[in-house]
């Protein structure tokens, strides 16, 4: 193959053993000995993603939803109303997200139904957090664009 055509020709091999540190192996025999791959993902990960274990290990809550014509009303079970007063809540169009205060996320929840986020009424009652969100409507709005003409 010409050396000008070949993308190759001009790679650094040396910097990218020394970038994998030895983990490639050397060998014609890689497909029977893949746990090198598994192993770098897991570093990968545990270098890079935000600590899973804790995260695996976060309280879950049970919840319930309502629909009305106009409305969801979402709760939220927490019957520690101490540990209620420690969360926050944030809505968008379809979904909600609990978060504590220290603004660890706690959970997230898909919403059946596209609600207006800036509706939502919040209230801690009968051990539950319950979110009142209107509707939005089935149809998406359209917006005429005007055209300019210059």
């Amino acid at each position: 193959m010409d050396p000008r055509n070949n993308p190759f020709s001009q790679f650094d091999w040396n910097e990218f053993e020394k970038y994998f540190q030895g983990i490639l192996p050397q060998n014609s025999d890689i497909s029977k000995k893949t746990n090198w791959i598994e192993d770098y993902v897991r570093q990968v990960l545990k270098d890079n993603v935000p600590d899973m274990q804790s995260a695996s290990n976060a309280k879950r809550y049970d919840t319930e939803i309502m629909e009305t014509v106009e409305h969801l009303l979402f709760k939220i079970k927490i019957p520690d109303r101490a540990e209620a007063q420690k969360l926050k809540v944030f809505t968008a169009n379809h979904q909600i997200k609990l978060e504590s205060k220290d603004n660890r996320e706690i959970q997230w929840f898909r919403l059946p139904h596209p609600v207006d986020p800036a509706s939502c009424k919040a209230v801690y009652k009968e051990g539950a957090l319950q979110l009142l969100l209107r509707k939005l409507g089935k149809e998406e709005p359209f917006y005429q664009a005007t055209i300019e003409f210059p």
